[in-house]
């Protein structure tokens, strides 16, 4: 058959972290990124034929600190032979969620092997997002007898606007400077 116009070697370090920075983006920005002289789509073809790769949905892990991690055992180890009545039936537990609709739904995709999702180069971290106008915040508590239903708050921080500066006084031309410096003190 006819050759191939990109050697295996190449097309095998995109699936590589160190040889390719961009793995993480679409097709179109790594055929650019790494100079490769076939259109997106042959380039898909070739990494499915070739090296039996896709852009796939990406595994991410949220990490424990440390000192959160030795917490969160020692809360465990002391409360774990408590009584339900009378202990576990009075403890609430709380959490928050925040959602913002103008946010990407698009969950991050990266260029490996199938079956290769668990590896460590493939593991990303998510990303903190941010707070904006539109951000929609939400919590609830629940414990052993009890379920809150969902409530809704705003961070008032983010729903106003800062108020402008006044502006600085500025002196007419037909006012004298011991009239602009009186009006200036008021």
């Amino acid at each position: 058959g006819r050759p191939w116009r990109v050697p295996a070697e190449r097309i095998k370090a995109l699936l590589n972290d160190r040889e390719n920075s961009v793995r993480d983006a679409p097709i179109l920005v790594q055929q650019r990124e790494n100079s490769i002289p076939l259109c997106p789509r042959a380039l898909r073809y070739n990494l499915s034929n070739r090296e039996d790769a896709h852009l796939y949905v990406a595994a991410y892990s949220d990490e424990i600190s440390e000192a959160n991690k030795r917490h969160r055992v020692s809360y465990s180890n002391t409360y774990k032979d408590r009584p339900i009545r009378g202990f576990w039936d009075t403890v609430y537990f709380t959490d928050e969620a925040h959602f913002n609709p103008t946010e990407s739904f698009q969950q991050p995709r990266i260029l490996r092997r199938k079956g290769e999702r668990l590896k460590q180069g493939n593991i990303r971290t998510q990303k903190k997002r941010k707070s904006s106008p539109l951000t929609l915040h939400m919590y609830a508590s629940v414990n052993w007898k009890f379920k809150s239903p969902l409530g809704f708050y705003n961070n008032e921080k983010d729903m106003l606007k800062p108020p402008k500066q006044p502006r600085r006084p500025v002196q007419s031309k037909y006012e004298t400077l011991e009239q602009h410096q009186k009006r200036v003190k008021e």
